[in-house]
This record gives C-alpha cells, structure tokens and sequence, in this order.
C-alpha cells in the first residue's frame, strides 16, 4: 500500500468514524474545482497542511472516488459551451436524476469549441447534444451524398 493509498484510507475511515463523509466529500470536491474551502472544519484542514500540493491532490482524487462509490453517486461530467446558472445546473441534475434513478456528483466545465448544447458523461454513457457533434455529423452526411452520386 502507497503512502497516498494509506492517506486517504485515514481520512476516509476517519470520516465514517465521525459521520463526516457527505461534508468531507463536498469540500474535496471544491477544493478540487479551485473554489477555496475557507469553511473547511479544522480537523480536516489540519491534515491535509500535513501533505504536499502534489500529495494533497492525489489524496483528494482518490478520496472523492471511494466516498462517491460509497455515497452511492453517479459520476456526471457536463460540458457546455458557456458558464451555466445555478438554475440550469439544477434542471440538468434532476432531469438525469429522474433518467437515472440515483443522487448525483456532477462536475460542470465549460469548453467554448462545443459552440453550444451540452455533453453529458455518465460512466460509459455519453448524451452529446453540442452544436460541434451536429456540425460534424452534417459534414459525414454531406460528403456520403456527393459520394453516393458519383
């Protein structure tokens, strides 16, 4: 076993322990978006001091994986075109709630070159509506017709 492996084996069975794992879960998944943690409880702030940067993130990583697993959240990966508002994210987590039947974790980034719409990753399952895949399916269909006719 790592040292990072027997790190977040600490912090998760610790945690548990102390029925910490849901508001452990939520600051690491903030930290882990760059939005600070400044309200972070000071036992968990203390410990992760104790690491480096890079050991803080691996940590983190790794944490965030075997609490979502035991939490029993689905991982979703959304990616838009623009910032989203707090109202579309809500909307996007209850409809894939209501398609999948289990709480989420979802994590929101933004990659302009989608020009619009959203990709949706949810483990093996990718629900992609941007502008970017249609653009390029119209492409595909256009060149098989001029192909087709020759």
């Amino acid at each position: 076993m790592s040292l990072i492996d027997r790190y977040v084996a600490d912090l998760f069975d610790y945690a548990v322990e102390n029925n910490h794992l849901e508001s452990y879960f939520t600051y690491a998944t903030v930290m882990m978006r760059g939005s600070g943690g400044s309200d972070m409880p000071d036992e968990l702030n203390s410990f992760l001091e104790l690491l480096s940067p890079e050991d803080t993130e691996a940590v983190l990583i790794k944490f965030i994986d075997i609490a979502r697993e035991r939490l029993g959240l689905l991982d979703v990966k959304v990616y838009s075109a623009v910032h989203l508002t707090v109202a579309q994210r809500i909307k996007i987590e209850q409809t894939l709630m209501g398609i999948f039947g289990k709480e989420i974790s979802m994590i929101v980034k933004v990659d302009a070159s989608l020009i619009g719409g959203l990709r949706v990753i949810v483990g093996n399952t990718v629900l992609d509506n941007t502008i970017k895949t249609r653009l390029a399916e119209m492409k595909k269909n256009v060149y098989k017709e001029v192909y087709l006719r020759q």
